[in-house]
């Protein structure tokens, strides 16, 4: 099975990482066919820092409007079959694509994949599993749940889940992938293929868990008629508030 990839980079102020992000793109043991930098208004320095990929990564430039107004932008500029996304300070084993694309060659019905983490400069790593919407809409708070560096998308699954909503600022990941699983399962691979880097500037080490917790209550209202019943809805939304309270109570990360 003959598939083809772009890879779609959200970059903002990131030249402490862009680099080791980019190589481990580059290194791939089956090239991706496109990869997009999309600078989200950087500063001008940080803009310099991309420059030396011109030639050879397509590097687009927009006003400050957010990573998924950014990912769509990198959607839109590519043709490819798959869309993966990579974080400006995540990388990838340089067998992610080739594992993948090998585990699509066996299972043609797959419109969405997602694979194991593993902490960058660690043994840690973290196991997830195949998602169906039931999962997102009973379980909003599991670990199991998608990172879009670990993620890759068929093309033909934005037009009928949607883009990325650019009105969602915090938990924009839980939104689209919600909406993919809406639409078709999402496949797992059990192999760490991509190494999430944890510094104080991760947006997920730094966002507002108020802010988070009231995103998460907006989307599943979205959702709501996905629900058997209404107190089924109701009884979900109080777990993830309690959860989301006691995890401000003890100051635990998102």
């Amino acid at each position: 099975m003959d598939i083809s990839i772009a890879v779609v980079i959200p970059y903002y102020n990131g030249s402490r990482f862009i680099h080791e992000t980019v190589a481990s793109v580059l290194a791939q043991t089956m090239p991706a066919r496109e990869v997009v930098i999309v600078d989200d208004g950087s500063r001008p320095e940080e803009s310099d820092a991309i420059q030396k990929y011109k030639g050879t990564i397509l590097i687009i430039r927009q006003n400050n409007q957010g990573i998924s107004a950014a990912r769509n932008i990198g959607v839109a500029q590519t043709s490819s079959e798959w869309v993966a996304f990579l974080d400006q300070d995540d990388t990838w084993t340089d067998n992610r694509l080739s594992v993948l694309a090998d585990y699509l060659s066996h299972h043609p019905e797959c419109a969405a994949v997602h694979n194991a983490i593993q902490i960058h400069g660690s043994e840690e790593i973290y196991r997830k599993k195949p998602l169906t919407v039931s999962d997102f809409l009973l379980n909003a708070d599991s670990p199991s749940q998608v990172m879009p560096s670990g993620a890759m998308v068929r093309r033909d699954i934005f037009h009928e889940a949607g883009m990325w909503d650019e009105s969602v600022r915090i938990m924009e990941d839980f939104d689209f992938f919600l909406r993919v699983a809406i639409q078709s399962t999402i496949h797992y691979v059990d192999e760490p293929l991509t190494l999430r880097r944890l510094h104080e500037e991760n947006a997920s080490r730094t966002i507002n868990i108020g802010m988070a917790c009231l995103n998460k209550n907006i989307v599943l209202s979205r959702h709501r008629n996905l629900y058997l019943s209404e107190r089924v809805f109701k009884k979900q939304i109080l777990s993830l508030n309690c959860e989301f309270l006691t995890r401000a109570f003890y100051g635990k990360d998102c």
